[in-house]
């Protein structure tokens, strides 16, 4: 099913769905966990293993973003969804789309890698198998349905003439 033929209700959750999971997975790492860590690319897997305090806060201050953006989401599957303001609605709406593109971007990136395109042939496998299927897609689904939860209300559609 298209995603613009999802309700906003059903969209809001599933952008909900798509933070928090995101957050839990940020969590994880921020608190030591490995499994996965490595198809998030070498910079991201070292950076977690040395658990600086930098990168601590880092993983915290990541996991607070993504957790606020899955409430701004149950926001536009609540009752009152339909007072949120306009521009409140546009700057979700254009923030949903920076965040798909940014995965989009991302998985033709890591895309192109795999097929040797673009780089010397030194570019980290894993890392870009994990974003290419995995967590760039992720974000591409995540900023769509938030786009997609934070559009208006939808116009009542006359009656079909007979």
């Amino acid at each position: 099913m298209p995603i613009h033929r999802l309700s906003r209700h059903t969209a809001a959750g599933g952008a909900a769905v798509a933070a928090f999971l995101s957050a839990a997975c940020t969590l994880y790492w921020t608190l030591g966990g490995t499994a996965l860590l490595a198809s998030l690319g070498p910079t991201f897997a070292k950076a977690a293993r040395e658990r600086s305090g930098a990168t601590i806060a880092l993983g915290i201050n990541t996991i607070a973003l993504k957790a606020a953006a899955g409430f701004v989401a149950l926001a536009f599957a609540g009752p009152r969804r339909d007072r949120i303001p306009h521009p409140v609605r546009r700057t979700v709406r254009a923030l949903g789309f920076v965040l798909a593109a940014y995965g989009a971007v991302g998985v033709i990136g890591a895309s192109l890698g795999l097929a040797g395109l673009g780089n010397d042939g030194t570019a980290d496998r894993t890392g870009l198998w994990g974003h290419a299927p995995l967590w760039d897609p992720w974000f591409v689904i995540w900023g769509l349905l938030l786009s997609e939860a934070a559009r208006g209300p939808r116009a009542a559609t006359a009656p079909a003439l007979r």
